[in-house]
């Protein structure tokens, strides 16, 4: 019952569903759980559910996006638990020492930065945490004045409070911060962005850096959906904007996200492209049963996060299968 109701609990993203995602379409085939792949990323305390759910259930669980301190094991721990983690020792303070490495590389770090995230979300709190615990980057220190500004929404599910939200940014701009971090998630991202581009604070000597990565269908979202579109019944666009698209307020801007296998593109020894030459090999004939079309395999998958992902699930299945776990 305790897998059952994590299961059922808003795993669908922005889905109305009463199903679980593990639930057979057929009667006939009982309703069973075999393993956990993942969560992509999470906070402290999901981790931590989701390593007690399958070790209550004997389940193997792999993640690719929770690290060892946020699973709640201890350095070197094997005893008593089913999950593994993909992501190395210390990965929790990575993604704080990457965006001050980044501001520190282009000489952005002796001035001030605002973090823009959406109220109660824990991720986002701990990285405003540890970046003001970082103290030098590249044993240089560093003389970064981080500001986090939470953006409050109306409900616990529903949209940003757009009148706390303006609020909010007139304040950015009054401190004259033009460098912005923005942790929020992508379905807030457009009326925050338009909102700030009507304040002038889009462009020009303003500096965004997206500490959530896109995945390819919203980076198609925000190259092709008009604004018009994307925030009618949200806010008032401009009719000479109305056309505008999302992604021409992102041009200009940094994004940062999880790639395996290091920044060493060059290198013959990087792990992408061992996997998008292991992936261009394979053709759909050796997959009979899964009615792949005939160029299924001629593109790579967008993003190098892909390769870890495969990895995951290899692993997982490995560990099913050979009761490794």
């Amino acid at each position: 019952s305790n897998i059952e109701a994590c299961a059922m609990h808003e795993v669908l993203f922005d889905i109305e569903t009463t199903s679980a995602v593990m639930f057979h379409a057929e009667d006939t085939v009982p309703n069973t759980v075999d393993m956990i792949l993942g969560p992509r990323d999470a906070a402290n305390h999901q981790c931590r559910l989701l390593r007690e759910v399958a070790s209550l259930g004997r389940l193997p669980m792999v993640t690719w996006g929770c690290t060892n301190v946020e699973l709640g094991m201890a350095v070197g721990e094997t005893a008593n638990t089913t999950t593994i983690s993909m992501l190395p020792e210390n990965a929790e303070n990575l993604e704080a020492h990457a965006l001050l490495d980044f501001l520190h590389d282009h000489s952005w770090d002796q001035g001030h930065v605002a973090v823009l995230y959406t109220e109660g979300n824990t991720e986002s709190t701990e990285l405003v945490r540890r970046l003001n615990m970082i103290k030098s980057c590249g044993n240089q220190p560093h003389d970064v004045t981080v500001h986090a500004f939470g953006l409050p929404k109306e409900s616990r599910d529903g949209p940003l409070n757009l009148n706390a939200t303006s609020r909010v940014l007139n304040m950015i701009k009054e401190g004259d911060h033009n460098i912005l971090v923005s942790a929020l998630d992508f379905m807030d991202l457009p009326p925050v962005l338009y909102e700030a581009y009507q304040l002038g604070m889009v462009g020009e000597d303003n500096i965004w850096i997206y500490a959530n990565d896109f995945t390819p269908g919203q980076l198609e979202v925000a190259s092709k959906a008009p604004l018009g579109l994307l925030l009618e019944g949200m806010i008032e666009v401009d009719p000479s904007d109305s056309q505008r698209r999302l992604g021409e307020l992102m041009h200009g801007s940094f994004s940062m996200g999880w790639t395996p296998g290091g920044a060493s593109y060059t290198t013959s020894s990087n792990t992408w492209n061992r996997f998008k030459k292991m992936w261009s090999e394979q053709t759909p004939d050796q997959y009979p049963d899964l009615g792949l079309p005939e160029d299924f395999f001629k593109y790579a998958p967008l993003t190098a996060n892909a390769a870890m992902v495969y990895d995951t699930a290899w692993i997982g299945l490995d560990s099913y299968l050979h009761r490794i776990i």
